[in-house]
Order: C-alpha cells, then sequence, then structure tokens
C-alpha cells in the first residue's frame, strides 16, 4: 500500500525540525554579560589585592577576565572558573 501524504510531510517537517534546533542552539550560544578585563600584574585583580607569588593556588572566579599580561611564576594550583586570556 502506497503513502501519498509521506513525501509531502518530509517536506515540512525536516525544515521545521531545522529551525527548531538552529533556535534552540541560538538561544543557548547567547553572549554573556561582559565583565571587564583585569591584567594578572595587577594587584587589583586579586582578592588580597596581591599579586600571586611562586607556589599560590590561584582561583580565577567566575565573573573575572584576567589578561595574563606577565609571565606568571610556578604556582601551586591554578582554577579558571572564569576566563584567562593570554
Amino acid at each position: 500500500m502506497k503513502r501519498p501524504h509521506r513525501p509531502f510531510l518530509l517536506a515540512w517537517f525536516v525544515p521545521a525540525a531545522f529551525i527548531v534546533g538552529t533556535s534552540l542552539i541560538g538561544n543557548a550560544a547567547q553572549p554573556q554579560p561582559s565583565v571587564q578585563s583585569t591584567r594578572w600584574s595587577d594587584p587589583a585583580s586579586w582578592p588580597n589585592r596581591k599579586v600571586p607569588v611562586a607556589g599560590d593556588k590561584v582561583t580565577i572566579g567566575r565573573d573575572k577576565d584576567v589578561v595574563l599580561d606577565v609571565s606568571p611564576p610556578a604556582l601551586g594550583g591554578l582554577s579558571i572558573d572564569g576566563k584567562l586570556t593570554f
């Protein structure tokens, strides 16, 4: 038995699925509110107002965007929840 409406339904379903899929992806890719970049070498970039030294465990917070403008010392650890730009 032949189904005459199948090509017609596929012609509508495929573009509709593509539109829905791209709209969902588009919403997920919305840019986050921008935060101001700070320099690694600026003491104001860090919670304790001191530039990290050798052996420190460094965390870049979720709301931070730190630009690495110097060669950092050998750290005891680095956790990036925000953004680190080279």
